[in-house]
């Protein structure tokens, strides 16, 4: 988790909020397949459609601009790892999330204080709106994570993976229409294909759930 986070916090604080985005609709391709070739799950007919959309979206692009969206990748192989990890643990939500918190805690910490003593850490000589920014910062990350806990161990990987599109969408319209990156062409051949996909699944979805409750 830590390694997809310090790649997502790069790229936010580097005006890569686009490449971040990519790297969250990248990772429910890998935990897609994860679920697929290791958990063993089956994929509707729709899902397998939406899954190769994705791929050739993102396809699409690598082979444009001629290199690897590596911060994407790194973000997306980290966070699902991160999930099969989470498959496996017999443990709650609550109690892995805090094993995972007190672990790291030393760490956070000795980094903490190496940067307040050689280059001076802007966390500790903030004014108070980035202080409480800091502090923000925690339950909007951890909540998520919660949730994401209780959704992995209530459904499968490849459902999961689906949903995990959501997120990566809105961060989307956060970076062209809040912090104002370019979206060329490119990109937007490969976020259509994606979100083709995506409709694709929604609407399976919703068909299905509609056969479920007029049968019973």
């Amino acid at each position: 988790m830590s390694g997809s986070w310090y790649a997502f916090t790069w790229a936010m604080t580097n005006g890569q909020v686009l490449e971040a985005s990519l790297g969250f609709f990248i990772n429910p391709i890998m935990v897609i397949a994860l679920g697929v070739f290791v958990m063993k799950d089956k994929l509707t007919s729709m899902q397998v459609m939406a899954l190769l959309l994705a791929i050739t979206g993102i396809g699409y692009q690598v082979w444009h601009y001629g290199e690897l969206p590596i911060i994407a990748l790194f973000m997306a192989t980290f966070f699902t790892l991160y999930g099969w990890a989470k498959k496996q643990i017999q443990f709650d939500a609550m109690t892995s999330l805090f094993l995972e918190a007190l672990t790291l805690a030393p760490f956070a910490l000795a980094f903490m204080i190496w940067k307040s003593t050689t280059n001076g850490s802007i966390a500790f000589n903030a004014d108070t709106m980035t202080t409480w920014l800091y502090l923000g910062a925690a339950p909007t990350t951890l909540l998520p994570l919660v949730f994401y806990s209780i959704a992995v161990k209530r459904t499968t990987l490849s459902m999961v993976g689906f949903m995990q599109y959501i997120e990566p969408s809105l961060q989307f319209l956060l970076a062209v229409w809040v912090f104002g990156e370019v979206f060329d062409e490119e990109k937007a051949v490969t976020f259509g294909f994606i979100w083709f996909g995506l409709f694709l699944t929604i609407i399976e979805g919703a068909v299905r759930m509609r056969r479920t409750a007029l049968t019973q």
